[in-house]
């Protein structure tokens, strides 16, 4: 009997620290580490030290939190119903995540003049990929429209840390105002901002977008060429930023007119200068990342085998000018991944990781779920 009464009570404390481990309060630095990039590739974008150890091709698992593959749900976030990683950077004592969310499926709530708050960009940190925390100071990007926007979707895709201006820049998305007009054409524009800490940010596109449909036609003409009107529901959107050899390249891509486009496009000032990068082959979505001389990209696929199911597979170039290379399927992930910004392939502490959104449910919540290679 004392010996049964010992166990229960063994099993009773042993339940009591595993919920106070994963309740008690964290202390999260949030300031970022700037500097050379040791044992970790595309944190905030920029090149990295590490060599020789490549994203592997087989040996990925889906990691857990208390049984569960949905690592980041939407309910632990800012309480929006959907998080896009736009980008992870180092501090003193974490790994953080810049990411956007916003009340996903229902884009009526988006409508809101003139001080819509419903999309922005908040932080989160962990110390070991699977309990993040929240920063208290959520949401750190948002701000009332400026001229060009015709609602307030301060929603970053990318990130990026420019190491001669000292400063992160952020590419956002936004409605542009009224849509299909001469002065700011389309539906979708981008604009970036800067910021020296993650928190506090200057937004530098407040009269006009730093690029909306027009301007990826003059980009690529040929790409265009065969679309009677660009500027009809034309959408903008990033894809991720990296900093290699004094430019910032950026993935760029949308539709218009029904026609899908992908570019690369790359500027050693971020409000200006900016030129197309030509790719041989297939453009890469989302920016390929440079480590080791090679350019590595992932990918959507459908599952190997699984006819039902979705994975990411990855591809290589030793340009990034292309051409690319599919590898594989890297991970079965069961779900699409829904967009070009809405996964992230990075390296930390030497070990390779997948960040990537997917659609938990029926009501279109989502989640951010995290592959390791083992």
């Amino acid at each position: 009997m004392v010996e049964v009464q010992m166990q229960f009570f063994i099993r009773v404390w042993l339940i009591y620290l595993f919920v106070m481990l994963h309740t008690v309060e964290k202390e999260y630095t949030y300031i970022p580490i700037i500097g050379t990039c040791s044992d970790c590739v595309n944190i905030h974008g920029m090149e990295s030290t590490s060599t020789g150890n490549p994203p592997p091709l087989t040996g990925w698992e889906l990691l857990e939190k208390d049984g569960s593959i949905d690592i980041v749900p939407w309910y632990e976030t800012t309480g929006k119903r959907k998080i896009d990683p736009a980008g992870f950077y180092q501090t003193e004592n974490n790994l953080a995540l810049f990411y956007n969310s916003s009340p996903a499926g229902d884009y009526r709530n988006w409508a809101g003049h003139p001080h819509s708050t419903n999309q922005d960009g908040s932080l989160i940190a962990t110390k070991d990929m699977q309990y993040w925390q929240n920063y208290e100071g959520n949401p750190v990007f948002n701000e009332p429209q400026y001229n060009w926007q015709g609602r307030n979707r301060t929603n970053p895709y990318a990130l990026v840390w420019h190491p001669e201006d000292e400063r992160f820049y952020t590419f956002y998305g936004d409605f542009a105002e009224g849509g299909d007009n001469a002065k700011y054409p389309g539906r979708r524009a981008l604009g970036v901002a800067a910021s020296k800490d993650m928190v506090h940010w200057e937004y530098l596109t407040k009269d006009e977008p730093l690029f909306h449909i027009n301007h990826m036609a003059e980009f690529a003409p040929d790409l265009f060429a065969d679309i009677n009107r660009p500027t009809r529901n034309g959408r903008v959107y990033a894809f991720g930023a990296v900093w290699h050899e004094g430019y910032i390249y950026l993935a760029v891509g949308g539709s218009a007119d029904g026609t899908d486009y992908n570019l690369i496009v790359r500027s050693k000032n971020a409000l200006e200068g900016w030129e197309r990068v030509e790719i041989e082959g297939r453009t890469p979505r989302p920016m390929p990342i440079y480590y080791d001389g090679k350019w590595y990209s992932i990918y959507n696929m459908r599952a190997e085998g699984n006819p039902d199911g979705r994975a990411i597979g990855l591809e290589v170039a030793d340009e990034i000018t292309g051409p690319y290379v599919q590898k594989g399927q890297l991970i079965d992930i069961q779900h699409w991944t829904s967009a070009g910004h809405s996964r992230q392939l990075f390296m930390v502490d030497g070990t390779w990781y997948i960040a990537f959104r997917v659609v938990m449910d029926e009501e279109n919540n989502r989640t951010m779920r995290i592959a390791r290679a083992k």
